[in-house]
């Protein structure tokens, strides 16, 4: 009986923290030393997140508790900054200390140490201009511009 009130408990608290993910988890930027880590949450809450070397998962880190505030939008950026260059890491969400699942692997990638050793990586950017999404009920009578997002298609 006692056993069974406590597994209820528990998955009563996972529920809840699981309530409090509004947004995210994504990766920011990914530099050879540190990557930033983005999550938002439906209330204030505190957030950290733990990340290991994926071929060496038993080595974990975790970054610093943040605590989301309605102020700046529920939103946390955490710094992973225990990485090394060229290395995959698989990371966790934690909410209220409680682990939030997610339905897809949780993974960022450092870029190589490329300085004085190789050519430098290969860099790619799209552009493209006017994307505009209509608002019908605020566009002007008449034939209105924009109206699809076809640039995104070739970007």
């Amino acid at each position: 009986m006692v056993r069974t009130l406590l597994c209820l408990l528990v998955l009563a608290c996972t529920a809840h923290a699981q309530g409090l993910l509004q947004s995210g988890p994504m990766v920011g930027y990914s530099d050879m030393r540190e990557t930033k880590l983005w999550v938002q949450t439906t209330t204030s809450a505190s957030v950290h997140f733990v990340y290991w070397d994926s071929a060496a998962p038993a080595k974990r880190y975790s970054t610093t508790d943040t605590r989301t505030i309605r102020q700046e939008a529920c939103t946390a950026h955490c710094t992973a900054d225990s990485v090394l260059p060229g290395k995959t890491y698989m990371y966790e969400l934690y909410i209220n200390d409680k682990r939030i699942e997610r339905p897809y692997p949780l993974k960022f990638k450092t870029p190589p140490l490329w300085q004085w050793r190789t050519d430098p990586p290969t860099m790619r950017i799209a552009l493209g201009s006017c994307a505009y999404v209509n608002e019908e009920r605020f566009d002007r009578a008449g034939k209105a511009s924009g109206g699809d997002e076809h640039i995104f298609t070739h970007i």
